[in-house]
């Protein structure tokens, strides 16, 4: 969503360019790394528990990212992790993983384990930051990691050439294939085994040249491991589930890890009736929050079409990580101050590098907010 119009790309799946172009907002306007020295009051998280600046590429999970790195601060933190920017994939958890936490566990099984999560569902306008910390730190019990479950492994075969081609080459992947599991669904109702074989083949054929598909998941050895997978993929009945089935391997549930917090943390929000709050009491709150060195997982940022009434073009959405603030006081008259914010955005460390490594101005961001009901949300420890 920043950068303008590619970035906004990444947060939006399936959206096509010949789409009728999006109404942005400048949510994110950098401060000027010479003012953020003069600062007259701070808060930050410390920095040797934060864990790597992560990209959910083109795919639209800014929620599932931004409680990953609230999740895998805290494990770093409660681990004892000196530096979290270093730990192995096999001690973070995955943001791809826990993403499918927005979907509910699958009818009549236990909701405390990761393998009854099946549905990735990055359409739903209801997955939400809140819901996948809730679940990933009162719920379950073992999460998935990243050396098992990871998107930039799934989209490594998609060279950095540039932001530009990358996020648009990956944007047209998922509209591929959401098209064809659609038209093959539809030629399986229709009795066209010709038209379902067409699709398939058109699947496969994307899946085969842009996305990674782990080889633990091969379950024959006569046939090609993206093969199977599309195949298995196709039978289920949602696209979420197909994206699970396509995405997830099976054993990455077997090899989750415990959180360190589990019966020992509780998540936190603000509002609870979101009747009458303003951007400054949200600011208050996130001062209070980054005070006790917790990061803030803040959502509901309008970043396009923010304005919209239409159903079928609703406002684009974003969650990002608050991880700092310093009060900035002018010079010339010191009574004049604003509020820088630190956000760990799910764009990637070109963007923190491009955006004065994260450091932008409060008032443009939380008035983005369409604040609602845990618009922003922490882990704290149980009393």
């Amino acid at each position: 969503m920043r950068t303008l119009f590619l970035t906004l790309i990444v947060v939006i799946p399936f959206y096509s360019s010949a789409q009728t172009a999006m109404k942005l907002n400048d949510w994110a306007v950098p401060v000027k790394l010479e003012d953020l020295k003069s600062a007259k009051e701070n808060a930050e998280i410390e920095k040797k528990f934060t864990p790597p600046i992560t990209s959910q590429d083109s795919l639209g999970i800014c929620y599932a990212s931004a409680a990953a790195t609230v999740i895998n601060y805290e494990m770093c933190k409660l681990g004892k992790i000196e530096d979290c920017k270093s730990a192995p994939e096999s001690k973070r958890i995955s943001s791809l993983g826990i993403a499918r936490y927005s979907s509910d566990a699958d009818a009549g099984k236990l909701k405390q384990i990761d393998k009854n999560y099946s549905k990735l569902d990055v359409e739903s306008l209801r997955a939400n930051g809140n819901t996948i910390l809730n679940v990933a730190t009162q719920r379950v019990i073992k999460l998935p990691t990243e050396q098992c479950s990871s998107l930039d492994r799934v989209l490594s075969k998609n060279p950095v050439l540039s932001n530009t081609e990358v996020k648009g080459a990956q944007a047209a992947i998922w509209e591929s294939l959401k098209s064809d599991y659609d038209n093959y669904r539809k030629a399986i109702a229709d009795k066209c085994d010709e038209c379902a074989s067409k699709y398939y083949e058109s699947a496969k054929e994307t899946v085969s040249k842009n996305l990674k598909i782990e080889e633990d998941q091969k379950v024959d050895s006569k046939l090609r491991n993206d093969s199977v997978k599309v195949l298995q993929a196709f039978q289920r009945d949602s696209y979420a589930g197909a994206l699970n089935a396509l995405l997830y391997p099976e054993e990455c549930s077997k090899s989750a890890i415990p959180f360190a917090g589990y019966g020992k943390t509780d998540v936190e929000s603000f509002p609870v009736d979101p009747a009458g709050v303003t951007s400054g009491q949200m600011l208050d709150e996130i001062k209070k929050v980054l005070q006790k060195k917790q990061p803030v997982l803040l959502e509901d940022i309008c970043v396009a079409d923010c304005d919209s009434k239409d159903p079928k073009n609703p406002p684009k959405t974003h969650a990002v990580v608050v991880a700092g603030y310093r009060k900035i006081c002018s010079k010339k008259d010191p009574t004049r101050c604003r509020t820088a914010l630190k956000v760990i955005n799910s764009y990637g460390a070109s963007w923190q590098k491009a955006n004065s490594d994260g450091w932008i101005e409060s008032e443009p961001l939380l008035g983005s907010v369409r604040i609602s009901n845990a618009s922003m949300s922490w882990l704290s420890p149980r009393p």
